[in-house]
């Protein structure tokens, strides 16, 4: 079997996806199969090394993302149809945000290139529940008549695939995962980078500074929470950070609100951590919380995507209704109060990634379903 991956990705580190498809190859090889990863720009030095010491193969969409990192979708097209006549796919996978294109190359390939290749879209992103014209017209819909399979990273993402007239027995779930952490929860380098004392409470995210991630309201939280003595790391870059800073200084943080920007150590930031938020108001199944999990911690999360398949609510973290800081204050609170209960749901936390979220689990699925695929089941 040989299968080609659309990701529309430019690796500037290892983060959970890249980490991903280095254990498909791995599971693709030791089957005695094939992969191939299509990205939208080269990977960074570091990434690519580890890479080729894993034996993966990949090759870069000409046009597709820009030096700036401006994706330019529908010059997708063209490389796309001469990688899949170049490489002949059994299954070709495509996974990135814009639909059309990727229709558009799906139907060149089968009717005009002469492609037997099956078609599978990896729908990473969450989906809003479907409203009245959306369960008769949809970009997704449109996806569902052309490709022959679709992929939801949470079962909250079927039932808004299903609502949009999409066929349930052409859908799988398979949830995202992350690898073993490589290190122990250590207080130190971090603390001692930021001024934090071994008696304050860290609490960490890991976000970038855009309106969907709602950073906005974990500042208020904290500040609800009256806390005192803890510290916000946040981590991620992005065009809010200056009204953010202002909103830090004027609810009085000055010096307990952190942002790190991009860092290449995010596993280990996480690590040294006592609590993980994760506000965003759109999300599908996020990597960060399962990096969280993984590490032992409590997680709070607001109420959008994957969040209540990921935590169970009271037993591993809190899910809070999405923007609300209350409530995420009062938890955050109710934990910063309480060192067994962050224990406790932390251990659990670690238990639940263990069984539902590792990396091979997810490589596994995946490999599980292009098989199927390429048998025509």
């Amino acid at each position: 079997m040989k299968i080609l991956v659309f990701a529309n990705i430019v690796p500037t580190k290892l983060g959970g996806y890249e980490e991903f498809v280095i254990r498909l190859s791995e599971k693709c090889a030791f089957a005695g199969d094939k992969c191939v990863i299509a990205l939208g720009g080269q990977p960074c030095e570091s990434a690519a090394r580890k890479w080729r010491e894993a034996g993966l193969e990949w090759e870069v969409v000409p046009g597709w993302t820009d030096e700036e990192g401006t994706e330019h979708p529908w010059r997708f097209i063209g490389p796309a149809v001469r990688l899949v006549r170049k490489h002949k796919p059994d299954v070709v996978a495509v996974r990135f945000g814009n639909e059309m294109p990727a229709c558009a190359v799906a139907l060149i390939c089968k009717h005009l290139a002469g492609s037997h290749s099956r078609w599978v879209w990896e729908q990473d992103q969450q989906i809003a529940d479907a409203g009245i014209v959306a369960r008769r017209i949809s970009r997704i819909r449109f996806v569902g008549m052309i490709f022959d399979h679709i992929v939801a990273v949470y079962n909250g993402g079927r039932r808004s695939l299903v609502s949009r007239g999409v066929s349930d027995d052409r859908i799988s779930v398979i949830y995202n995962g992350v690898k073993e952490p490589a290190l122990s929860r250590k207080r130190s380098r971090l603390r001692r980078e930021i001024g934090c004392d071994e008696s304050e409470l860290l609490i960490g995210m890991v976000s970038s500074l855009i309106p969907r991630k709602r950073v906005d309201v974990a500042i208020k939280a904290f500040a609800c929470a009256h806390l005192d003595r803890a510290m916000l790391v946040i981590v991620g870059g992005g065009n809010l950070k200056a009204p953010l800073e202002v909103q830090v200084k004027k609810s009085g943080l000055e010096g307990r609100v952190h942002f790190l920007g991009l860092r290449p150590d995010v596993a280990e930031i996480i690590a040294e951590t006592d609590i993980f938020l994760h506000t965003s108001s759109a999300e599908a199944c996020a990597y960060v919380i399962c990096e969280a999990m993984a590490v032992g911690l409590p997680v709070i999360a607001a109420d959008s995507g994957a969040a209540r398949e990921q935590i169970l609510d009271g037993e591993t973290g809190f899910v809070v209704p999405a923007g609300d800081a209350e409530q995420t204050a009062e938890r955050l609170a109710r934990l910063a109060r309480d060192r067994e209960l962050r224990s406790k749901l932390g251990a659990a936390a670690r238990a639940r990634w263990s069984e539902l979220f590792r990396v091979e689990t997810m490589a596994a699925g995946y490999h599980e379903m292009y098989k199927k695929m390429a048998a025509g089941s």
